[in-house]
């Protein structure tokens, strides 16, 4: 008697991913997956620095940049910490949106990356008004740059999200979402 050995399904990686349907653009999913996830971290991130800020606010950690600050500094980053928190939850809703194949993700994304580097610009230059950058000791000082040095990527997305979503190609795409 011969046994036969039953035929084995197709290895994983070649049932996925599965075809998409035919006409259908695969950005949105992917644009839309990556704001979310963005968002969630600045959602979180926001949340996450308030209850690190009010649960260490009695500790002593030594030097604070708020010692070499303006007195109005606190509650300018106070501002603009809610302001990145509002986008963040915008960001998250026109991520969500973008994934469901709304229109609205577009003018929600747009208006997320027009404010986020609006929103970028204010705190550079609030902070470069209210820090004593001379007053500051070496750790404090070299920690402040290269918070500046890396502003530029803190608006790489929105920057790619203007681009983006002004191409004629993705324009029409999001005219076509039902």
């Amino acid at each position: 008697m011969t046994d036969q050995v039953p035929s084995l399904p197709p290895p994983i990686y070649q049932q996925y991913p599965a075809p998409l349907p035919e006409g259908r653009a695969v950005w949105p999913t992917v644009v839309g997956i990556i704001s979310t996830i963005l968002a969630s971290l600045g959602v979180l991130g926001g949340i996450g620095g308030s209850l690190a800020e009010r649960f260490t606010a009695g500790l002593d950690r030594g030097p604070s940049i708020y010692d070499y600050a303006a007195d109005w500094y606190g509650a300018f980053l106070t501002i603009i910490a809610v302001a990145s928190l509002v986008l963040a939850v915008g960001l998250l809703i026109g991520g969500i949106s973008l994934l469901k194949r709304r229109p609205v993700a577009r003018v929600l994304h747009l208006a997320y990356a027009i404010l986020e580097i609006a929103i970028t610009a204010v705190s550079a230059a609030g902070q470069i008004a209210a820090l004593d950058f001379a007053a500051m000791p070496a750790p404090l000082r070299i920690g402040t740059i290269i918070g500046f040095a890396s502003m530029p990527l803190g608006i790489a997305y929105p920057v790619f999200l203007i681009i983006w979503f002004n191409r004629r190609k993705i324009k029409e795409d999001v005219e076509a979402m039902t």
